[in-house]
């Protein structure tokens, strides 16, 4: 019998190798992660308590970890080394919102934006400040996140024991920019939160807590009031908190949007964590409900001003992001660095539930991040 020969081009083949991971990896096989019931303290005794919770945990205490490094290091080290950010996304039909207060310990940052999807402007209030001026809760339940000066107020009030959000933003004179003045409400308590606590060495780790929810609020841009109702209005939270190594690298992705007068919301990251099948921060929320979501990975064939494609194993996750809005942040100082590319822009695809019916993101607007940071 002579030789069978196979010629393939560089398309065919990796077409096929697509082929050959879906048919081994299809959804039947998938089996989503433990919802837990949140520990009272992220920390007990010294260690990490990782997992996957239902709910906020009360004493969110990183800096009582013990061997988070191989020498003892005392504590307001161990503070230097944690990154620590609140930060919400926000909009309608017509307004996408990023709120940030973010502190690298090196450097912090407060960041307000508005960008209008209809006329396509974008208006930014951000301000580089100290790292010791900015403050950030260690708890959600009853606390502010804030910081201000004469010109600029941003506040996040934390009011998870009521089941609320409550978001003010003030501007005067700020940079030349038009006056603001902004309340926002998020209704935490009609959604389902995603609370995690993962591990990038034995007890070295991240906190995170996430939720997608209805939002109401009203915003004066320059005397121009803008409305924000509660039945066509979302808010994302994310509330962070980790050691992550001195080369801080992640991919994520964050979006929400209606679909047949339901509210549909996601979050897709791929970072640092071990073993990401039992640990990671992937999700789609419809209404009230949250579906646990595997591993994913992000493709930049034409780089990350281009299309993005994220997908899973599993044939769950096949969505595409187009960025159209830049927002990055690039330096190289040798020890530090920053490499962060962050824009807005829009989704296409689908994202599978756990009863593996297909739910469109076409036209959702989020934002991604394609983060190296060195610091």
């Amino acid at each position: 019998m002579g030789q069978l020969k196979l010629k393939l081009s560089m398309k065919q083949f990796f077409d096929f190798t697509k082929r050959i991971e879906t048919k081994k990896f299809p959804m039947a096989n998938y089996k989503a992660r433990d919802y837990l019931d949140p520990p009272i303290a992220l920390i007990t005794n010294g260690k990490f308590n990782y997992g996957t919770f239902n709910g906020a945990i009360k004493n969110v205490n990183p800096l009582d970890a013990y061997d988070v490094y191989p020498l003892p290091l005392p504590r307001f080290i161990l503070n230097s080394r944690l990154k620590e950010w609140q930060a919400f996304q926000m909009g309608n039909d017509d307004y996408f919102i990023l709120a940030v207060l973010y502190n690298t310990k090196t450097v912090a940052l407060t960041q307000f934006k508005i960008y209008n999807k209809k006329s396509r402007q974008l208006l930014e209030y951000q301000k580089i400040i100290p790292p010791w001026e900015i403050k950030l809760a260690n708890t959600l339940l009853d606390s502010e996140s804030a910081w201000s000066n004469n010109h600029y107020q941003l506040a996040f009030h934390n009011k998870l024991n009521l089941g609320l959000f409550d978001i003010d933003v003030t501007t005067n004179e700020f940079e030349g920019l038009p006056n603001l003045q902004g309340n926002f409400k998020g209704f935490h308590n009609e959604a389902s939160p995603l609370v995690v606590a993962m591990p990038f060495e034995k007890n070295r780790g991240m906190y995170s807590h996430k939720s997608v929810m209805k939002m109401k609020g009203t915003l004066l841009i320059g005397g121009e009031q803008v409305d924000f109702k509660k039945d066509s209005s979302f808010m994302i939270v994310d509330d962070h908190k980790a050691y992550y190594p001195f080369e801080m690298k992640y991919d994520w992705v964050t979006a929400a949007g209606s679909v047949n007068g339901k509210l549909i919301g996601f979050n897709l990251t791929d970072n640092q964590v071990s073993d990401h099948s039992k640990y990671n921060e992937n999700a789609l929320w419809v209404d009230k409900e949250i579906h646990l979501l595997p591993p994913i990975k992000f493709d930049r064939p034409n780089g990350v001003e281009n299309s993005w494609h994220i997908k899973d194993s599993f044939g769950i996750v096949d969505i595409r992001f187009k960025p159209e809005v830049e927002n990055k942040v690039l330096f190289n100082l040798g020890i530090l660095k920053s490499d962060f590319y962050g824009p807005f822009g829009t989704f296409e695809g689908f994202i599978k539930n756990q009863n593996g019916n297909k739910i469109s993101v076409d036209n959702f607007f989020g934002m991604g991040e394609q983060k190296l940071i060195r610091a």
